[in-house]
Order: C-alpha cells, then structure tokens, then sequence
C-alpha cells in the first residue's frame, strides 16, 4: 500500500514523512479516527530519490514486512507461551494450573523480548520505503 506524505525531516537516507489523508479515508469505516493521518514516520530512501522538505512522496508498506512483523511480534510469543504452558503441564503436573500459566507468560515475555531485538537487528530492511516524488505521486493512487 502506498501512502502519500510531505517530507518533514531528511536525515542521510532516512526520510521523516507526515502522512496525509487520503481520499478513502472518509468511506472507510475507521473514518478517520485510527490516526494514521498526520503522523510521521519515518522511511528509507532505498532508490537515491534525495526528497527536499516539503515535497510530496509517496511511502510503501510491502505486505512482506507486515507479515514478517506480526509473525514476529505476535506469532514468536504465542508459540512460546504455548510451548512453555504445554511444558509447564506435562513436567510438573501436580503443580496446578496457576504454574502453568506463569510459565506460559514467562515463555510470552521471551517471546516478546527476543522479538524486539529480531526486529532491531532488521531494523533498516523493515523500514518503509519512498517510492515516487512530486507529481508522480498522485499518479500512483
């Protein structure tokens, strides 16, 4: 999904974007309350555009990072809840259910923390990305 935006912020390649509302934002069911118009985000200038402040651009999201965020974010901590959960379970069965469940959300919390520093570490590749300047922009939507 491309976004369009005005450059606020240019930092070497990184680029700090203000997003604007778009045209379906007023028929989306959101209706404009999810804040996505006016923030800021910032956006990595894989293709040597060299945007000015002020100039419209366009921000690409792949679908590819999304998924890989949400597995990491959300599938790498779930998976390790329910594996230590299932551990807790089957090696300390008498222990209750209470054991159980503080080792499934020990197992949530590492899940959590090693997917921050997976996504720190990939950091640069999860940025979104600049994809048109100026004029062209509009043409893209």
């Amino acid at each position: 999904m491309i976004e369009r935006g005005t450059v606020v912020k240019v930092d070497g390649r990184v680029v700090q974007v203000r997003i604007e509302q778009q045209a379906g934002c007023a028929s989306c069911a959101a209706n404009g309350s999810c804040g996505a118009a006016g923030t800021v985000v910032s956006a990595l200038d894989r293709n040597g555009l060299a945007p000015s402040p002020g100039e419209s651009v366009g921000v690409e999201v792949s679908a590819a990072n999304q998924a890989r965020g949400a597995l990491t974010m959300l599938g790498l901590p779930l998976a390790l809840f329910a594996l230590a959960y299932a551990a807790g379970a089957n090696f300390l069965p008498g222990s209750g259910e209470g054991v159980h469940a503080l080792l499934g959300l020990g197992g949530l919390a590492a899940g959590l923390a090693a997917g921050a520093l997976i996504e720190r570490g990939r950091k640069e590749a999860a940025m979104p990305r600049l994809v048109r300047l100026g004029a062209d922009v509009g043409a893209a939507f």
